[in-house]
């Protein structure tokens, strides 16, 4: 991979973090069990993508 494939990955990676972050937060604070699955499914759905493209690094 180039430098710059690199570099995107590893911005796509800190996205993908700081996502998973924010619906950790929302999860963490919303009453309504409702949303706050949803919450949890997305995080969920972030942290799949992260592992996705962390593997594509090694």
């Amino acid at each position: 991979m180039t430098q710059k494939e690199l570099l995107y990955l590893e911005d796509a990676l800190n996205h993908c973090q700081f996502i998973k972050n924010k619906f950790n937060e929302a999860s963490s604070s919303i009453k309504d069990s409702a949303l706050k699955k949803e919450a949890k499914n997305f995080e969920e759905w972030a942290t799949e993508i992260y592992n996705n493209l962390y593997d594509l690094i090694n």
